[in-house]
């Protein structure tokens, strides 16, 4: 993208920032390397579609300039001085995977994200802190370019927004932590927005795909292979100009991306070194190793080939290690048969499948079979993952188109016109007591209403599979006896459960204790409401009370939610939430 001059016009440009934060490797948006699960920052103006990737990194010692579409998504503390990116070069203390620490949701086996929480709690910080500094390095260096493009000094008089992608299948905790990360790293909370990563590949891949090759009613999955994460959704056009798309079910993925590789292979060093031997190395030999692996061998591989050059297998170096013929171990070298390499890549790409075929299964039974798969992310540009899907998916186009679609879905708006809801979300309330319904052991006396109600009472506001909208708020409505002289601000306890059936009583048993957990705390705040505006209430006692019947209103914003407290119909702003 040229520097770029832009005049000062009654209607305010737009400026839109995506930022992708990656497990792995961090980017300037699309990321054209393969198995990098990138953190990216691009930019473009509203009406100009040439979107900049930028390339320019700071090296080592801030002398030495990087040029590439990605930077690792690696921090260190060296002296009171942060290092990161290429500026790290194999530092001991180095936090990497820092991304995966921010969903605990999720089961962790990616072994450097590992040893960087014990990194973490050893400095004092947090997973978020470490994030956040991190974002905030690579935010900086953004805005030193957009200088440099003559861009910076103009944004005053610009809409900016920022839009970070994150991985669908997080929990709302974790998207609630990469948005107080983002925040503290200094990007601004009122132009922030969070899309999920296949939705960002969803939109570029429509709108780059020939306009005659799709049609309304066309189903596809998108698969998001990317460092971390496999996450996939299936997709419905529901019109074509604009387009405009709905979730068929609800997304599935897990944490099987391109980093449980390196583990596979970390395993199978193990095992040919012998494992004492292994864990006696200097970190410096299974770095070598590990490079070798991740710069070499994992992107070409390509699968079980009659080729004589790939049957010549491939050469590993790992210093200090002992000649081992009977594992074809010779001075500090390790020879891998390409069958090897198969096998470290098998499980992985077999668990890809069963998601795929999941998706597709629910998808065929909603009565929306998919055409086609979008094979999107690092993991996503593989050769062999692509010629093991169109073996295992006959009959579907398997596409590996590139992904730009934060910088799209900040100009176009957004494009999904409804998404399926991953849990149930809903309350504990108390309610009249029913003898019929209700354990005596759950009942209890009010003193202002004077009767007797039950605690434990679920009520869902929205289930499994629900579709919703982003902007349509769902109400909760709510009512509380309050003393005359008592506390307006509230809290109340959101809860989710992930079962396919919800139960309807709160309780102590075994099956609730699983499936439901306590999702967040809300705290409504109602305190500087008029108290002319509630009714006071006179018991039979003569004691006195405020009956308060107010809304909580969730609102989807793409995949976070929005809370607010509303009464009479009028809004008495947001909702502060506390994630567990």
């Amino acid at each position: 993208m040229a520097d770029i001059t832009v005049p000062m016009l009654d209607k305010r440009i737009k400026l839109v920032v995506g930022i992708d934060f990656g497990t792995t490797f961090s980017g300037y948006f699309y990321v054209n390397g393969l198995f990098a699960d990138c953190c990216s920052i691009c930019w473009g103006l509203e009406g100009d579609d040439d979107i900049e990737v930028i390339q320019e990194w700071p090296g080592k010692f801030n002398v030495v300039q990087v040029t590439s579409p990605k930077a690792p998504s690696v921090l260190a503390y060296q002296y009171d001085h942060v290092r990161w990116g290429y500026q790290v070069d194999e530092m001991k203390e180095a936090v990497r995977g820092v991304k995966l620490l921010l969903d605990k949701s999720k089961e962790l086996k990616f072994g450097p994200a590992i040893e960087s929480e014990h990194i973490i709690e050893k400095m004092f910080r947090t997973p978020v802190d470490v994030a956040a500094e991190y974002l905030k390095e690579i935010f900086t260096h953004a805005k030193c370019i957009l200088e440099r493009r003559g861009i910076a000094s103009l944004m005053k008089n610009m809409d900016v927004q920022y839009i970070l992608t994150v991985p669908a299948i997080w929990s709302d905790k974790a998207k609630d932590l990469t948005m107080q990360a983002a925040h503290r790293a200094g990007i601004p909370e009122s132009g922030l927005l969070l899309l999920s990563e296949p939705e960002a590949a969803a939109i570029y891949t429509i709108r780059t795909i020939q306009a005659n090759s799709i049609a309304k009613g066309d189903s596809f999955i998108v698969c998001d292979a990317g460092g971390g994460t496999v996450d996939l959704i299936t997709y419905r056009i529901t019109q074509t100009e604009p387009i405009r798309m709905e979730e068929i079910v609800e997304g599935t993925g897990e944490v099987c991306g391109s980093v449980m590789l390196d583990e596979r292979f970390e395993a199978f060093l193990s095992n040919a070194v012998g494992e004492t031997r292994y864990l006696g190395l200097p970190d410096s030999s299974k770095r070598h190793a590990l490079l070798k692996w991740q710069n070499d061998i994992k992107p070409s591989y390509s699968g079980p080939e009659k080729d004589e050059f790939l049957d010549a297998g491939y050469t590993v170096p790992i210093p200090g290690v002992p000649d081992f013929p009977e594992k074809q171990i010779y001075q500090g070298m390790l020879h891998l048969e390409n069958e090897d390499v198969q096998q470290i890549f098998d499980a992985v790409v077999e668990k890809i499948e069963i998601l795929i075929y999941g998706q597709q299964e629910k998808a065929i039974k909603a009565g929306a079979a998919p055409k086609a798969i979008f094979l999107v992310g690092g993991l996503g540009a593989s050769e062999y993952l692509y010629k093991r899907l169109s073996k295992r998916f006959d009959g579907l186009d398997i596409m590996q188109p590139k992904n730009a679609g934060a910088v799209y879905r900040g100009f176009e708006g957004n494009q999904i016109q409804e998404r399926k809801s991953r849990c149930h979300y809903g309350v504990i309330y108390h309610t009249y007591f029913d003898s019929n319904l209700h354990k005596k052991k759950d009942r209890f006396w009010c003193p202002y209403e004077e009767r007797w109600k039950a605690n434990g009472n679920m009520r869902w506001y929205i289930h499994r599979g629900d579709a919703f909208s982003e902007g349509k708020p769902v109400s909760f409505p709510f009512y509380r006896t309050v003393p005359l002289d008592g506390s307006f601000v509230f809290h109340d306890y959101l809860h989710v459960c992930v079962m396919e059936k919800a139960p309807a009583l709160f309780g102590n048993g075994e099956f609730f204790q699983k499936s439901v957990a306590q999702h967040c705390r809300l705290e409504s705040d109602l305190s500087k409401i008029p108290k002319k505006l509630f009714k006071i209430h006179t018991n039979s006692r003569g004691i006195q009370y405020y009956r308060v019947n107010y809304n909580m209103v969730l609102t989807p914003q793409s995949i976070t939610l929005l809370f607010e407290v509303q009464m009479n119909s009028m809004s008495y702003g947001t909702v502060r939430a506390q994630y567990y």
